[in-house]
């Protein structure tokens, strides 16, 4: 990368945050940029788990007191929706400060309600922006900033349909550097899990998904009976409920992992939502995973996806409607019992995974840069 000097003791802003999908790019992006010699400085909410991610990692960053419009219609959302101008006056005055006073030469976007406000104010005052978008259908912030954005990277060919701008690239979704695939008997002893048994890894992304943390309570003794052990992220908001109904020596029960690496490492089978983060990470591992989408994404993004997947023999669809009928003990069991279905899964994610995805957006940023 030829430009990199030019960013090196210069600060480049990253913004986005609220859900893992848009803050594990944000901090890959950030990352690889660090280590060229650049100051990063990243923007997230109080309110996304950025809050404690940010601090536990030691980096520069700012939390704005801003959250997204709530579309419930419930006494809380409202209030809510009504401390959303206030919230709103007083984070664009603190993101219009800080970044005047820190003068980035590139601003960043990854999505998320706490990535709009910064984009915003680069805008006004005319710093070049990056928006990167993850997701087949692009979120609300790409849609309404990609006109104005000197670069959109994105992930899926699909998304070009649905954005105002035609300075676009396909890179892909960039991954963690810590995310990478290790020998599964060491990885499964780190995790503190049988090296050998057959091992599900249940997760519904970043801050869990009751609908499978309900469906696992109702039918984890039908994987305990099949000598089967299960990881199982199910959130932080949910873990207490969790731990009061679960507790088996063959169930590893977490409500955040840190190390993905290792867990996805851990695991025979991945089963798991459909986020792009999620599905780049595990393709980048070559992982055999099941896939249940959230039927309440944007422009059911999470099914085309999953979708894209399936049609590479890459990976397996379940509907969430479906989980009460026993499609999903089907098709795991169906697969603990013919290993061969497993490699050829985990050969053809591999072969789509787009592993340079990082080095091609700071690529671009480098270019802004410049």
């Amino acid at each position: 990368m030829a430009f990199k000097s030019i960013i090196k003791n210069e600060c480049i802003l990253i913004a986005g945050g609220g859900t893992g999908g848009h803050l594990f790019p944000a901090m890959a992006i950030g990352e690889k940029l660090s280590l060229m010699g650049a100051k990063v400085l990243y923007f997230g909410s109080k309110f996304g788990i950025e809050s404690d991610i940010f601090k536990n990692n030691n980096l520069d960053y700012k939390l704005l007191n801003i959250r997204g419009i709530q579309r419930g219609l419930d006494f809380k959302s409202i209030g809510k929706n009504i401390l959303f101008p206030y919230r709103f006056i007083l984070s664009f005055i603190i993101a219009f400060i800080t970044i005047k006073k820190r003068k980035p030469r590139v601003v960043v976007g990854t999505g998320g309600y706490s990535s709009g406000i910064p984009l915003l104010c680069a805008s006004i005052l005319n710093i070049p922006t990056l928006i990167h978008e993850q997701n087949s259908y692009p979120g609300i912030t790409t849609r309404y900033f990609s006109k104005k954005a000197t670069k959109v990277c994105i992930a899926y060919e699909n998304s070009k349909k649905f954005i105002q701008s035609n300075n676009f690239i396909l890179t892909g979704n960039p991954i963690r550097d810590s995310i990478k695939k290790i020998n599964s008997s060491i990885a499964k002893k780190k995790m503190n899990l049988d090296s050998n048994k057959f091992t599900i890894f249940f997760m519904g992304g970043s801050q869990g998904s009751k609908p499978i943390n309900d469906y696992l309570i109702k039918n984890y003794n039908k994987y305990l009976d099949a000598d089967c052990q299960i990881l199982w992220q199910c959130g932080k908001h949910s873990i207490e409920e969790v731990k009061v109904k679960i507790s088996h020596p063959n169930i590893y029960l977490t409500a955040f992992i840190d190390d993905m690496g290792m867990a996805y490492s851990s695991a025979n089978l991945v089963i798991c939502r459909a986020g792009a983060i999620s599905i780049s990470e595990l393709t980048a591992c070559g992982k055999a995973m099941v896939l249940i989408p959230f039927p309440q994404s944007a422009g059911n993004h999470q099914l085309h996806n999953a979708q894209a997947l399936e049609q590479e023999n890459s990976a397996k669809i379940v509907l969430q409607e479906n989980l009460h009928t026993g499609e999903l003990e089907n098709i795991i069991f169906e697969l603990k019992n013919n290993p061969s279905q497993i490699i050829d899964l985990e050969k053809n994610a591999l072969r789509i995974a787009k592993l340079n995805a990082t080095d091609d957006i700071v690529t671009q940023i480098l270019e802004i840069a410049a």
